[in-house]
């Protein structure tokens, strides 16, 4: 099973610009400024994984040119 660090990584390698979300969130870590701060640079990414291992994984859609959908149900 890979670690939040090691998918963070692979994303980044797949041209997905990263950054890290507080852990168990979805909102970018304290002093964060994500969208200047998102980057494929595996060095940075390996930083903040090291200080926080359990960061969840922020991606930066509009750098990535990528959408995403998300459809709930009343269920």
């Amino acid at each position: 099973m890979r670690t939040k660090r090691e998918w963070a990584i692979l994303l980044a390698n797949r041209g997905f610009y990263i950054f890290p979300l507080a852990p168990n969130s979805k909102v970018p870590t304290a002093g964060m400024k994500w969208r200047q701060e998102s980057t494929t640079r595996i060095e940075r990414i390996e930083e903040w994984w090291a200080e926080n291992p359990d960061y969840n994984i922020g991606i930066d859609t509009g750098k990535s040119r990528s959408f995403v959908v998300d459809v709930d149900t009343k269920d």
